[in-house]
């Protein structure tokens, strides 16, 4: 509804407007009533109507001084004046002052009720046109958003020929390169919680994270764009050379900024590589891929640090001098078997064998690791053509990494994970009653579900089922059903129009501050936290 604030120094009209109204049927609310100029002045100020009908004559302020304190304070408010002087001077300067009304008194019911649909109507029609223009201003802004995003990523990537000049690219992209230097910048986010990686964050989070960077390099004077990828933020920096010179300087000021953010609530830790200077655009993939290199060494300098490319050497290596053909097919085969133990046996002999630790750098370490997830997914292809692609998911969990001991865990856990489940798929007689409990939650949680009831459906003793469900998804069933609600709550939270209470309502829980607690506990942060750290 739009808000009315009626401001006249008598009672007794302010009364009368209030009851001879239908302000609902209208659309309508009256949210204030003032008795003098400063009154509804400040109330104006704290309430921001959308509709003001105010006496041309008031004790403190008249209402055309009311009028333009209001202008002066950039409200969008429209204006009805009423009074009871026909004073032909006051009526022009309502008309300068962009007044919609000018009613005289005795105020007359089904003058001002017209009045007011008109100008209620006005209102829609103008928030109408605006929200198309901002619409259509925002899909211009959407669209050139795209195009440079593309842009960067070819030529960091160097997936096309570089073949634009530099004067086509700024009229094209509406960059705005122009000076000697380039660099790449990598910023790795790494979540402090080992399940929630930042590979799953919201990308809103992401890009908030993006224009923080951004608007720190832009505040030292250097030219910064910037593109967001799983977990990592990458920045094309062109600057002076004097400002190249004071660049490791500005990427900690960078650093500080992103550490002191409260809007994250502490959960990230921040790496910044920085990336080889460069005379040209057409050169920058050189500096990414030493920024990506220096971010490596966060596993051995260690995270919330500033990593300049320039400081460290690059030894060249061979992975077949570390995984040969035969180690490939012995492992390729434990894989396919299996060999939960073996598996381990082999994955830690090859990262804790003396001459890795004694000679291995930070890239070769993740280039084995990288590898290892290679094979994997060739040998899941096998066992399982129509498994999800898990491989890319080991990658993403290997990127994430903060330690050698994270990689260790990380490719064990992973591996034997599928192994474990595989081995169950092939051996376990109970997975279609499982199934058929876990699907019946995906599409009823939000009613009440008791584990009676899943005993109903498929057939089975309670206690019989409770410790099959137990055994086979490694979790109870309780759990399993809280899960799915929660993973509910999240979607639910990013849209603004439920708040706490309607969420928990939706995904089936009716005491909120049982859903709080649980929330708070699964996830880390309350349901009003994390609305406030994904939008």
């Amino acid at each position: 509804m739009l808000k009315v604030l009626i401001a006249d120094d008598e009672t007794l009209v302010c009364e009368l407007i209030k009851m001879s109204i239908d302000w609902g049927a209208l659309g309508l609310e009256v949210s204030g009533t003032a008795y003098n100029g400063l009154e509804a002045l400040e109330m104006a100020l704290k309430i921001k109507p959308d509709i003001v009908i105010t006496d041309v004559r008031m004790a403190g302020l008249d209402g055309l001084s009311l009028i333009e304190g209001i202008r002066n304070a950039r409200l969008d408010c429209r204006f009805i004046i009423i009074s009871g002087y026909p004073d032909f001077s006051y009526a022009q300067k309502a008309l300068k002052l962009s007044v919609f009304e000018y009613i005289l008194k005795p105020i007359d019911e089904v003058t001002l009720t017209e009045a007011l649909i008109r100008l209620r109507n006005k209102i829609q029609l103008d928030g109408e046109a605006s929200s198309q223009i901002s619409a259509y201003k925002s899909q211009l802004d959407h669209n050139l958003e795209l195009m440079r995003s593309r842009f960067l990523t070819e030529q960091l990537s160097l997936s096309r020929p570089f073949d634009m000049p530099l004067k086509e690219i700024n009229e094209t992209y509406q960059f705005q390169f122009q000076y000697a230097v380039y660099a790449a910048m990598v910023v790795k986010v790494d979540s402090i919680f080992e399940e929630s990686q930042p590979s799953d964050m919201d990308t809103l989070l992401l890009r908030k994270m993006c224009a923080a960077t951004q608007q720190r390099m832009n505040k030292g004077g250097v030219l910064s764009y910037s593109i967001v990828k799983p977990g990592r933020l990458i920045s094309i920096v062109n600057c002076t050379m004097e400002q190249a010179a004071d660049l490791y300087n500005l990427s900690q000021a960078v650093l500080y900024e992103l550490q002191n953010r409260d809007e994250w609530f502490n959960q990230y830790t921040f790496t910044i590589g920085l990336g080889t200077m460069t005379d040209s655009l057409d050169k920058i993939h050189h500096s990414l891929a030493a920024a990506d290199t220096a971010v490596k060494y966060r596993i051995v300098n260690g995270v919330n640090r500033v990593i300049n490319s320039a400081s460290l050497s690059f030894p060249h290596y061979s992975i077949r001098d570390y995984i040969t053909v035969d180690d490939e097919k012995t492992f390729f085969h434990l894989i396919q078997n299996c060999d939960m133990i073996e598996l381990k046996n082999w994955i830690l002999s090859l990262f804790q064998s003396p001459h890795i630790i004694k000679y291995a750098s930070p890239p070769l370490l993740f280039d084995l690791a990288e590898k290892c997830a290679d094979i994997f997914g060739e040998a899941v292809k096998t066992l399982d053509p129509d498994s999800m692609p898990r491989s890319e998911i080991l990658r993403q969990a290997l990127d994430n990494c903060r330690s050698l001991e994270d990689i260790l865990r990380t490719l064990l856990e992973h591996i034997q994970s599928f192994a474990q489940d595989y081995y169950t798929s092939r051996t376990e007689t109970y997975s279609k009653p499982i199934q058929m409990m876990k699907d019946y939650v995906l599409l009823h949680y939000r009613e009440p579900i008791k584990l009676n009831d899943m005993a109903e459906l498929v057939h089975f003793h309670p206690n019989y089922l409770s410790e099959l469900f137990r055994k086979e998804t490694g979790m109870t069933f309780s759990d399993y059903l809280t899960d799915c609600r929660l993973d509910a709550a999240k979607r639910l939270l990013l849209d603004l129009q439920y708040n706490v209470y309607d969420v928990a309502e939706l995904v089936g829980i009716k005491d909120t501050k049982y859903f709080s607690r649980i929330f708070k506990k699964a996830v880390g942060v309350t349901p009003s936290e994390y609305r406030k750290l994904h939008m």
